[in-house]
C-alpha cells in the first residue's frame, strides 16, 4: 500500500482506529469483559487523563514537524547560492540570506 499524505484518503487507517475504538470499549464497559480481563467500568472523566496525554504528544509531534519542514526548506534556500567563500562578498551574501530566510515565513 503506497503512503498517502492526506489523511482523510487513507480509508484503512479509519477502519483500524474504528475496530481498536471498539475493542477498547468492549473490554472497558462489557460485563462479561470485566470477569475475563478483571477490569472494571471508567467514568468519563477517567478518560480525561490519556485524552490530554496523546493531544499533548500529538500537539508535540506536529510542532516538531513544522519546524523540520520550516528548516529544509530554510535550508534549501540559503545553501542554493552559497558564495560567502571570501570575505568581500560575506556582508552582501549575509544580507540576502537573511531576507530570504524572512520571505521563508
Amino acid at each position: 500500500m503506497q503512503y498517502q499524505k492526506n489523511l482523510f484518503t487513507n480509508k484503512v487507517a479509519f477502519l483500524v482506529v474504528g475496530i481498536l475504538i471498539s475493542l477498547q470499549m468492549a473490554i472497558t464497559y462489557m460485563p462479561q469483559m470485566h470477569i475475563i480481563f478483571r477490569t472494571a467500568s471508567l467514568q468519563i472523566t477517567d478518560w480525561l487523563y490519556p485524552f490530554y496525554c496523546g493531544l499533548i504528544l500529538f500537539s508535540i509531534v506536529e510542532i516538531e514537524k513544522f519546524l523540520s519542514n520550516t528548516l529544509k526548506k530554510l535550508d534549501k534556500l540559503l545553501n542554493k547560492d552559497n558564495v560567502c567563500g571570501n570575505y568581500n562578498l560575506y556582508v552582501k551574501c549575509c544580507h540576502e540570506k537573511s531576507v530570504i530566510f524572512l520571505q521563508a515565513f
